[in-house]
């Protein structure tokens, strides 16, 4: 299982598993509930020139176009040749080159995690001074601090808290030790009372703590700008696309010219269909209707699992030796209506399924994970889409904060703005047309006037809203519902929540976590003034 959470990029891991698969003449089919998803990796297929490995299958349909119109000849393999005897040079260079970017990527997560402390610490410093100087005696400082320390500062501000929390005054001893032990050495400071000594710390503590934290970005950002991350990276990719070519030249060079099949070729020749097409792209209901039903691929990758139902994904898991199983479970599941729910419920209850094997409450993913617990599992935890103020929303609240953010934040105004509708119940049903107004009147001039040229993505929870939205704006622009909206992304991002109350449906954590992280640059958000609000997610 391989765990994907936004921006992680999923397609690249999966790019790295086909190829490694075919160097050493494995077939791979990737599949999803959707093609989209799998159109997604042939182009990056051709983007690197090997599109002719894949066939993209499916339904009856897309099989009767490849065979008809989409089976391609061989390309000049000349350019793919690579003498046997550079190669082992080559995959030295490789290691080489493969062991300098973990090491510069350990720098690249260590620092993205400190720029993610070092922002919130601004913030928390920023109201912090504020109520500092309305309540305390801000002109209090401690002199001489060059040699001070914030983890020093944090156990005299700790300590001073146990003697105020006593009703107690600083103690000769303590003053002493923050003389000797601490360094802290103006007495006149340690003679002011408590109650202004411990805010005076807590300010010391923030001027420390973030001067700490920008001197080790510094520090790190050096290391990196003196190996140039991004041209080793991709002097990587180049020289692993090398051997990846050099690979398909010894694979097809013996053959003078490409077979073409025909529909039934692909039921009685299957094998030998797969050997010329290692890569098989279909969508999860179709994957077994592709080759002959006994057929078994190497490896089976399951893209967006969490949107694959329970019966198709097991229908996949049936074509495949080994099985990588992509998904999230904290973004939006496959939907199952009400009406099924209602026909396989008593089937569950009367076989007495245990809860991994329920059709109506499990997606492919989380049956795995709830029936294979132990199953190996890898997080993606690298984040490369949106900006930081966006992803450390749902960083913080759905990922326990695992996701490393590696995208950066130039102090770029208003990333992230709410507006508010005046009081009132403006919904009707699943429409709002309030929130419609402000879409139009406030909020798009606002965006385009800052950037004209932005893409723009408008999405709800409600299907009538966004068909209302169409209809009240141009087509310059995706409108779309959030479960539709899943595994697409734009520039900036407008969420219409309809509600007057914010409702058990709109507040579901996936709905919300796929809503927000869609926006790369901006995101905008548009709600109901209503005080219940203020408890939800």
């Amino acid at each position: 299982v391989i765990e994907g959470p936004p921006g992680t990029g999923k397609t690249q891991t999966i790019l790295n598993i086909i190829a490694n698969a075919i160097i050493y003449n494995k077939t791979v089919a990737v599949v999803s509930n959707n093609n989209s998803a799998t159109d997604n990796v042939f182009e990056k297929l051709q983007s690197f020139g090997v599109e002719f490995i894949a066939a993209p299958l499916g339904k009856y349909d897309n099989r009767k176009e490849f065979i008809n119109s989409k089976q391609c000849n061989y390309p000049d393999f000349n350019s793919y040749k690579y003498e046997s005897t550079k190669l082992y040079k080559l995959r030295d260079e490789i290691v080489k080159l493969q062991n300098e970017l973990k090491e510069m990527l350990n720098y690249k997560n260590k620092i993205a995690g400190l720029k993610s402390k070092l922002s919130a610490l601004k913030i928390e410093q920023q109201y912090f001074n504020e109520f500092y100087k309305e309540t305390y005696n801000y002109k209090l400082k401690v002199r001489n601090i060059k040699k001070l320390k914030s983890v020093q500062i944090l156990k005299l501000w700790n300590e001073c808290q146990v003697f105020s929390e006593q009703n107690k005054n600083i103690s000769f001893l303590f003053k002493l030790k923050s003389i000797l032990y601490y360094g802290v050495s103006d007495m006149a400071f340690l003679k002011n009372p408590i109650s202004d000594i411990i805010p005076a710390f807590q300010n010391l503590y923030y001027v420390l703590k973030v001067g700490e934290l920008e001197n080790e970005i510094k520090s790190i950002d050096h290391k990196l700008n003196t190996f140039n991350f991004k041209v080793k990276q991709k002097e990587l990719s180049n020289k692993s696309l090398v051997i990846l070519k050099s690979s398909l030249y010894d694979k097809y060079i013996r053959k003078k010219e490409r077979q073409k099949f025909n529909e039934d070729e692909l039921w009685r020749e299957s094998e030998k269909f797969n050997e010329e097409y290692p890569i098989i792209l279909s969508t999860t209901y179709s994957l077994r209707n592709c080759l002959n039903k006994e057929y078994l691929y190497d490896y089976v990758i399951v893209d967006e699992s969490s949107q694959v139902d329970l019966i198709t994904g097991v229908l996949t898991l049936s074509c495949a030796k080994n099985a990588v199983i992509v998904g999230d479970l904290k973004q939006l599941p496959n939907v199952i209506p009400d009406k099924v729910k209602e026909i396989v419920k008593p089937i569950s209850e009367h076989y007495n399924l245990s809860e991994g094997y329920k059709y109506e409450s499990n997606s492919l993913l989380s049956s795995i994970c709830s029936i294979i617990p132990n199953v190996p599992r890898t997080m993606l935890r690298e984040h490369y889409r949106c900006h930081p103020k966006i992803i450390e929303f749902c960083n913080k609240k759905f990922y326990n904060n695992q996701l490393i953010v590696m995208t950066d934040d130039h102090n770029e105004k208003d990333v992230i703005k709410v507006y508010k509708t005046v009081a009132g119940n403006h919904a009707r049903g699943h429409f709002n047309q309030r929130q419609v107004d402000i879409i139009k009147q406030i909020i798009l001039p606002e965006l385009k006037k800052d950037d004209g040229e932005s893409e723009i993505g408008i999405i709800s929870p409600y299907r009538k809203q966004t068909a209302a939205i169409q209809i009240d704006l141009s087509n310059d622009m995706e409108i779309s519902t959030v479960h539709k909206f899943q595994g697409r992304e734009k520039n900036d991002i407008i969420i219409s929540t309809v509600d007057n109350e914010i409702s058990e449906f709109t507040d579901n954590p996936n709905m919300l976590n796929v809503a927000v992280s869609r926006a790369k640059n901006r995101l905008r958000l548009v709600v109901s003034d209503n005080e219940n609000n203020e408890n939800t997610n």
